[in-house]
């Protein structure tokens, strides 16, 4: 993908081997598109990067480069080290959410009287909407 980027990137053709669709393409967008992986964290990744470039509309190489650049390096690390990131990450990710969750401005807090039967049942609802949603 890196040679994609920039006034000197080139057009690639994809072809799968099994035969299929062949695309011609100088843009890591419709690469992504056309490429067929069958791993599942690649396609999480992957998903990630679409995802990425759909809502910015910025070719997303940066984003691409660095997340296949992390993914290599952890794929290298011993167990330990795993573990010890993903406690450190936890810890980062719940300290940001609760910062968040904690301002004034956070658009998802609402005050809740216990006495108010309305603001209970939307809480409820609120409640169950979770429920079901983790559960599927």
């Amino acid at each position: 993908m890196p040679v994609c980027i920039g006034p000197y990137g080139s057009c690639h053709l994809v072809h799968n081997d099994v035969g299929g669709h062949v695309v011609v393409t100088s843009t890591a967008q419709r690469l992504l598109s056309a490429s067929q992986i069958s791993s599942p964290v690649l396609r999480l990744l992957i998903s990630a990067i679409q995802h990425h470039i759909s809502m910015h509309s910025d070719g997303a190489m940066i984003t691409a480069t660095l997340s296949l650049l992390m993914t290599d390096r952890a794929l290298w690390m011993s167990v330990q080290q795993k573990q010890s990131l993903v406690v450190d990450l936890f810890d980062v990710i719940t300290e940001a959410a609760t910062t968040h969750l904690m301002a004034d401005e956070c658009p998802v807090r609402h005050t809740v009287q216990l006495d108010n039967l309305h603001d209970l049942l939307q809480l409820l609802e609120g409640f169950c909407y979770l429920l079901c949603w983790l559960c599927n």
